[in-house]
């Protein structure tokens, strides 16, 4: 598979996005949807790790920090992203398909 994501070589010379000829180009079209999917997972983990930290950070005492109420927070986007976006819940765990 021809990777032409954000700052390989091929990016910068053979493939560069919008240049004459490329638009179109099976290699170039999939590079572009494999970078936007590496994006949107990483957005979607550091948003989970964000929840995470939050809830580890909370002490007890403090009412504006509920823990259980972030966790909650945190399986509801889970969810909703899993559901809207059709992720496998390999995408925070790593696990190869199949073995969730």
């Amino acid at each position: 598979m021809v990777d032409a994501r954000s700052g390989t070589v091929l990016d910068k010379t053979l493939l560069r996005k919008g240049a004459a000829g490329t638009i179109y180009w099976i290699p170039r079209i999939f590079s572009t949807a494999r970078a936007n999917l590496d994006r949107d997972i990483k957005r979607y983990q550091k948003k989970v790790a964000d929840y995470t930290r939050r809830a580890n950070a909370c002490k007890l005492p403090d009412s504006k920090c509920i823990k259980g109420a972030i966790l909650a927070q945190r399986t509801a986007y889970q969810a909703t992203n899993l559901i809207q976006q059709g992720l496998s819940p390999c995408v925070n765990r790593g696990c190869r398909h199949g073995s969730a």
